[in-house]
């Protein structure tokens, strides 16, 4: 049997993987996005095409996936990002 608490921790750990990596990428302190991950990252966080392909690269690479180009273009805030990379690593 599973245990819930685990993937909680596990859901918590990408998150918190996630928020890294986005933060890292377009330079803005982890805490001032980490409440944020609903919002539009193009426009609220000023991302341009080239640093949202950036942050799917890493994305890739930290989690050892693929991201189909047709769900690129879905990925406008950090819970899009979060709800494909679970989906991707189920």
């Amino acid at each position: 049997m599973v245990n819930p608490c685990s993937i909680q921790d596990k859901t918590d750990t990408i998150k918190e993987q996630v928020i890294d990596v986005v933060s890292e990428i377009i330079e803005i302190d982890r805490k001032d996005i980490a409440d944020k991950t609903d919002v539009n990252i193009f426009e609220v966080f000023d991302v341009d095409s080239l640093l949202g392909l950036e942050i799917v690269a890493e994305i890739e690479k930290v989690f050892d996936i693929r991201v189909d180009d047709d769900d690129i273009v879905a990925l406008d805030t950090i819970d899009d990002i979060l709800n494909l990379v679970s989906t991707l690593l189920k």
